[in-house]
């Protein structure tokens, strides 16, 4: 086929995303999958490789190929950081990584996670969770100090903190 027969010809990225649009039309998940990792390692930095890292890791998901589509779309949350499609590719990665159900899936995860908090608008999301501690969980929760439990205990303050006052 033209895309491994010429691979130095001017028109042949061009011809690569025109036959992935094609396999994507028709549902060939395999063939797109195998065109789509082509182009990346051809073309790692092409204005359309975000775009085919994202039509991969669709894919993967659609082949239920989980640990690959998960490694993708964490890919594709490099790529492209704090932005709505970004957050997106992050939360699905990290729910393939927890069906993936494995040591190395669930440490993935976790880093991924640890990415995503360290790159999200930090004033934004921090209002965002004080928000929903306040308005959703009910949090913060109160702490009160145990009076006759401190004197049975021959008074060590015993302070207790109210967890039971939580809505979830």
């Amino acid at each position: 086929s033209f895309t491994t027969a010429f691979t130095q010809h001017p028109q042949h990225a061009a011809v690569m995303l025109k036959l992935l649009d094609g396999l994507q039309t028709v549902s060939r998940n395999t063939e797109t999958a195998a065109i789509a990792r082509q182009f990346l390692q051809r073309y790692p930095a092409h204005e359309a490789a975000g775009r085919v890292e994202q039509i991969l890791a669709a894919t993967l998901d659609q082949l239920e190929d989980r640990i690959r589509a998960a490694e993708t779309y964490d890919a594709v949350w490099q790529r492209l950081g704090d932005t709505d499609e970004g957050r997106r590719a992050a939360l699905r990665a990290s729910q393939l990584y927890v069906l993936v159900n494995n040591k190395d899936a669930l440490t993935k995860a976790a880093a991924l996670g640890e990415a995503v908090l360290d790159k999200v608008a930090a004033p934004e999301f921090a209002a965002r969770m004080d928000e929903l501690r306040r308005d959703y969980i009910g949090r913060p929760t109160p702490v009160y100090f145990a009076q006759r439990l401190t004197e049975h205990l021959g008074g060590a303050k015993v302070y207790l903190k109210r967890e039971d006052l939580c809505h979830t």
